[in-house]
This record gives structure tokens, sequence and C-alpha cells, in this order.
């Protein structure tokens, strides 16, 4: 990874300082894969033109004009639940917790299935401090697809802060796994 990637934005703002043993299964899992993104392979082939440029200025780091991007999307599409998924991550990398987990929110209303809203929505969740509401959305995100390691990881981060760390650990050695 490069300087000025999401991911470095995510390291610095959203992961929590962590011990020895958490950070090695960070850095693991960030070698392994990477932050989730919402990007070309989880969309449909026939993108909207906002869509599509969201989900560019996203992944280019171009965090505001992503969020106009989408903004345009959800007034003039009919894919909300795309719209909205996206425009959540874009307001998570934003830091405007709040909102991302309402568009999520919106976002699972249209389609209830979409396992990285409720992704999503969870790290809002975390990030809001709300650790119970956040656990519940990684628990349905690894029922969606139990084998998204990022979701074990991020649940282990919320059995941390919740002060349950079997089970944070447990949670941290079945990302690794997967």
């Amino acid at each position: 990874m490069h300087k000025g990637t999401p991911m470095s934005t995510v390291l610095k703002n959203f992961l929590p300082r962590l011990g020895g043993l958490v950070m090695v299964a960070l850095l693991c899992s960030l070698v392994l894969g990477g932050w989730p993104r919402q990007g070309k392979a989880a969309q449909p082939v026939h993108l909207s033109y906002w869509v599509r440029s969201g989900i560019e200025q996203l992944e280019a780091g171009n965090y505001q004009q992503a969020l106009q991007d989408f903004n345009q999307s959800v007034e003039q599409e009919n894919n909300l639940a795309l719209a909205y998924s996206n425009r959540c991550l874009t307001e998570i990398y934003l830091q405007d917790y709040l909102h991302a987990w309402q568009d999520c929110t919106r976002s699972l209303q249209q389609q209830s299935d979409n396992y990285l809203a409720y992704f999503h929505r969870g790290l809002a969740f975390y990030r809001l401090g709300d650790y119970p509401q956040a656990l519940t959305d990684y628990n349905q995100t690894i029922r969606l697809k139990p084998t998204y390691y990022q979701a074990y990881y991020n649940r282990g981060l919320v059995q941390a802060a919740m002060k349950n760390y079997p089970l944070a650990l447990a949670d941290f050695n079945q990302s690794l796994r997967q």
C-alpha cells in the first residue's frame, strides 16, 4: 500500500490502538486481503453513471466528490440499495458515522441481504460507541457471508471494546483462518 490510499485512512482513523497480538492479527488480515471495498467486483455489471463515478471517486480518495455523486444517484436512480450502500461507505471515510448508519439502514430496507451494508453499518455503530448494535450487525454479516474474514476481525474489535477478551481472541483467530 502506498501513502494516501483509503487503507492508510482506515488505519489512522478507524482502528483503536491495539496490543502486540492484536496488531499482528491486523497486519496478517491486511496482507491477506485489505479493507473491504464495495467496488467493481461487488457491483452489478450495468452501473449508472453516478454510481460508477462515485465508486471511482471513492477509490481515488476523493470522498467529497464521491458523496456528491452518490447523492445524485440517490436522487435520480432506481437502484437505491446500491446508492445508499455506497454513500454509507463514503460517509464512513468522511467520519460522518451518524449519516453512515442511516444510509446503511436505508440500503438494507431496499435489499435486506446486503452483507456489506451490515458490515459498514456495524463499523458506523462501533465508531459511535454503540457496541451492542455493532455486534448485532457483524453477526448478521457473518450469517450472510460466513467466509468474510473482515467481519470476524471487526467483531473481535467490538468484543475487545466490550471487554469480552476470550470472544475477541476467538474472532481474531477465525479471521486469520479465513
